[in-house]
C-alpha cells in the first residue's frame, strides 16, 4: 500500500494507526524482485495487533510484524482450519481445489471448472477429462464438443463436483475435434475450462503387388488398418492402362489383408488397379 512496491503481506505498509488482525493467513508475495518485506505487515507507523495469523513460509518474512511461518502443505490441512476457526466457522477446507488447496470462507461462492488432455484415442472414440468444482450445486456439467471445421457445440451431460470423463464414440477417422468442460450452477450462469483438442487416429489402406500373373488371370493383393472403426466395404477397381472406367470387384471377409482372383483377362494385355475401402461415417 501507499505505493511501496517492495512490500507485500496482508496490510503492506501499516500508515492507518491502530490496526487489527487475526485469525487469517497469506500466501502472496511481492513479484518486486528486491523485495525482502512480506509475510503479515510492514509497521511503518501506528500500531498493529496480530493474533492467530500466518504466512507462507517462502513468502518474503523479512521485517514482517507479526505472524507466523507455516509449510503450505500445513496451510491446507483440516488441523489449519480448525486453528484458523478457533470458536468460529469463517473457514472451511478447500475440498475442490478451487483456491488451490488453501482454506476458503465458509458460505460464499467458489467455482473452478478445468479442461485436461483427452485420453484413450483411437479412430472413432477418445475419453474427455476435466473437473468441475464449487460450493453450491450445479444445475448441469459436462462437456461440449465439436469437430474443429464446425461451428456448434454437442453437449454430453456428466454429473459430478469433482473429476469427471466421459468417452465419446462413433468419432471419424483422423478427424480434429476441440472440446471444453463446462458448469452451470445454481442461479450463477455457466463456467467454462479451457478449449482443448484432439486427433483421432487415422485409417490406411494399401495396394500390394500382383502374384499370380498368367495369360489372362492374376492375383490382386490389399491390406487395411481401420483400428476400432467399421467396415462397409471393400475390394479392388482395375482397368486396362489408357482406358476410363474401372471394373469393381468387392471382397468379403475379414482381417486387414485381403485378396481377390481375376480371370478372363486379355493377354499381352496391361492392367492398372488400386485397392479400396468404405467405412461407416
Amino acid at each position: 500500500t501507499g505505493g511501496y512496491l517492495f512490500v507485500a503481506g496482508l496490510l503492506g505498509a501499516n500508515n492507518a494507526g491502530a490496526t487489527n488482525i487475526s485469525n487469517c493467513y497469506n500466501v502472496g508475495n511481492t513479484t518486486n524482485p528486491n523485495a525482502s518485506i512480506g509475510g503479515i505487515c510492514w509497521v511503518q507507523s501506528g500500531s498493529i495487533n496480530v493474533v492467530n495469523s500466518y504466512y507462507l513460509n517462502t513468502c518474503g518474512g523479512n521485517n514482517t510484524y507479526g505472524g507466523q511461518p507455516m509449510s503450505a502443505d500445513a496451510m491446507k490441512s483440516e488441523e489449519f482450519v480448525r486453528i484458523l476457526n478457533g470458536d468460529s466457522e469463517t473457514w472451511i477446507r478447500d475440498t475442490y481445489n478451487v483456491n488451490e488447496g488453501y482454506p476458503i470462507f465458509s458460505g460464499v461462492f467458489y467455482m473452478n471448472v478445468s479442461t485436461t488432455n483427452a485420453t484413450d484415442i483411437t479412430q472413432t472414440h477418445a475419453t474427455l477429462n476435466g473437473a468441475t468444482y464449487s460450493t453450491t450445486n450445479h444445475i448441469s456439467s459436462g462437456f461440449e464438443y465439436k469437430k474443429a471445421s464446425d461451428s456448434h457445440y454437442q453437449t454430453v451431460n456428466v454429473s459430478a463436483n469433482g473429476n469427471i470423463s466421459t468417452t465419446l464414440s462413433g468419432l471419424q477417422p483422423n478427424t480434429q475435434y476441440q472440446y471444453r468442460t463446462f458448469c452451470t450452477p445454481n442461479d450463477c450462469g455457466t463456467y467454462y475450462g479451457e478449449i482443448k483438442t484432439f486427433t483421432t487416429m487415422p485409417v490406411s489402406i494399401t495396394t500390394n503387388f500382383a502374384t499370380d500373373v498368367t495369360a489372362n488371370s492374376a492375383v490382386l493383393h490389399g491390406y487395411m488398418d481401420i483400428g476400432d472403426a467399421t467396415l462397409v466395404g471393400r475390394g479392388f477397381e482395375y482397368r486396362i492402362v489408357g482406358t476410363q472406367s474401372y471394373t469393381t470387384i468387392n471382397v468379403l471377409g475379414s482381417g486387414n489383408d485381403f485378396s481377390e482372383q481375376l480371370s478372363g483377362l486379355q493377354v499381352n494385355t496391361t492392367y492398372e488397379y488400386r485397392a479400396f475401402m468404405n467405412i461407416a461415417e
